[in-house]
């Protein structure tokens, strides 16, 4: 039986980046000091809202501006952040 050091891309948690390669995944999970288990199959079922670019030109003039939103701890707990 084979082992191949190849499968599909999978987004890697710490960078954001698809590796292809078991060793290179394995090896920036151990270097950001995370550990392998299971098998699971990654999902993300959060949805993304598209940003345009004239929101983000408004956005940048508002910060400017002195605007300074106020956040929410339990949107972002929510979501499964801390």
């Amino acid at each position: 039986m084979l082992s191949l050091d190849t499968m599909d891309a999978l987004w890697h948690p710490h960078d954001g980046r698809k590796y292809e390669s078991k060793s290179e995944f394995r090896a920036i999970t151990k270097a950001a000091g995370g550990e392998e288990v299971g098998n699971d199959v990654q999902t993300d079922n959060r949805k993304v809202d598209r940003v345009t670019k004239d929101e983000v030109a408004q956005a940048v003039q508002m910060v400017k501006a002195g605007y300074k939103p106020q956040v929410e701890a339990s949107t972002a707990t929510a979501e499964g952040w801390s």
